[in-house]
């Protein structure tokens, strides 16, 4: 829905509604309310893109939160012999990034 602005007309004595809706329709006609229109539209698209590109950097913290994790549980297996997760539990987390990764690919 476009915004086309708002017009206050104070009622006139005698005025029925459909005089009060013909007015507000002259206005809407006037290219002010098209311009409101178009920079209401490019502000939603502004604010999608930035919810898009927040969604994106969440993504890209998860996964390099998981990066961390397997290269912590990695470090406990092969170099501590201590580990503290099951191998199916650490192939989860493996499935998951190689999962997001394929999805989400990094540009370097």
């Amino acid at each position: 829905m476009a915004v086309t602005g708002y017009v206050f007309f104070a009622p006139i004595p005698g005025e029925d509604r459909e005089d009060r809706l013909a007015k507000l329709a002259i206005c809407e006609s006037f290219p002010f309310s098209h311009e409101v229109a178009k920079r209401t539209s490019q502000t939603e698209q502004a604010w999608e893109e930035l919810r898009r590109l927040d969604e994106t950097a969440k993504i890209a913290q998860h996964m390099e939160e998981l990066r961390n994790l397997i290269q912590y549980h990695r470090h406990r297996y092969y170099v501590l012999d201590s580990p503290v997760i099951s191998d199916a539990e650490y192939d989860e987390l493996k499935m998951e990034l190689e999962q997001l990764e394929a999805e989400y690919p990094e540009d370097e």
